[in-house]
């Protein structure tokens, strides 16, 4: 996401905008492909696509987080896992409206906040039958399903 609109010469940076240490983040993302960045600048790219700006949020439950003549975009704060910052973001344009989510460990009142009446829900999820497949949770199946499907509606949404 940061590298390939710079090589394909789009003329503009990107504001990233995600849970405190976002900004650490794309600093890093930069300074490990600074090799790749440099050659593609004396190729003579336009050196505005290199640029990358993290934006930190932090949000309660829902706040608008960037809004402008197209878009309004919205962050929900979610739980996965045992991340303490996760977001669900609504993109709500004049015609759709597009959430992205993860799976919100596993139920979360904000996803289905940020999910109503939106044209398209993408979202991480894992069903019983490929739980098996997942890398975490537990090394045992049992395990593995308890933790993740018996947890649903569980006090810490």
């Amino acid at each position: 996401m940061l590298l390939n609109p710079f090589k394909l010469n789009i003329p503009t940076s990107k504001q990233i905008y995600g849970p405190v240490g976002i900004a650490d983040m794309v600093s890093h993302i930069r300074e490990a492909w600074a090799i790749d960045i440099a050659a593609e600048l004396s190729d003579g790219y336009d050196p505005e696509g290199a640029r990358a700006v993290g934006h930190e949020i932090d949000v309660d439950t829902s706040a608008v987080i960037f809004e402008d003549a197209n878009v309004t975009v919205r962050a929900y704060r979610t739980i996965h896992g045992p991340l303490e910052n996760t977001f669900a973001y609504r993109f709500e344009t004049e015609n759709r409206t597009v959430v992205f989510t993860g799976d919100g460990g596993p139920y979360h009142q904000n996803i289905v906040a940020a999910a109503k009446e939106a044209d398209i829900l993408v979202a991480e999820a894992v069903t019983e039958a490929n739980i098996e497949y997942a890398p975490w949770g537990a090394t045992r199946l049992r395990k593995k399903r308890r933790r993740s499907f018996d947890t649903i509606f569980s006090p810490r949404c």
